[in-house]
């Protein structure tokens, strides 16, 4: 979602990072998430960094990072790559996963 609301000013993302700003839901990444958004961002969409860097710097974008043991437990259910952002929902006890990825996350 991240990524996505970055790279696009339009589009139900960015319509969830807005509300995020403005306290209507809370945002929550974790730091794999969030370096993940970033690489990505470099390569592909580089005037979306703002967007991150106004995230994580005004602390709207609440980071809660997942245990390594707990990391791995996912990672026997989920693809290894992905139970990073698995676990790091877990721990911030997230009732939802806005997530874009439909190559892995949603199959």
């Amino acid at each position: 979602m991240l990524f996505a609301a970055a790279h696009s000013q339009s589009g139900s993302a960015n319509d969830l990072a807005v509300a995020g700003v403005m306290g209507r839901v809370e945002l929550t990444a974790s730091r794999y998430v969030i370096a993940e958004v970033v690489r990505n961002l470099k390569k592909k969409s580089p005037r979306g960094l703002r967007l991150v860097d106004e995230l994580t710097s005004s602390r709207t974008l609440v980071i809660v990072d997942a245990m390594d043991v707990d990391v791995e437990r996912v990672a026997l259910l989920v693809d290894r790559k992905d139970a990073p952002v698995i676990a790091a929902a877990m721990a911030a006890n997230a009732p939802v996963v806005a997530t874009y990825d439909r190559k892995h996350l949603l199959s």
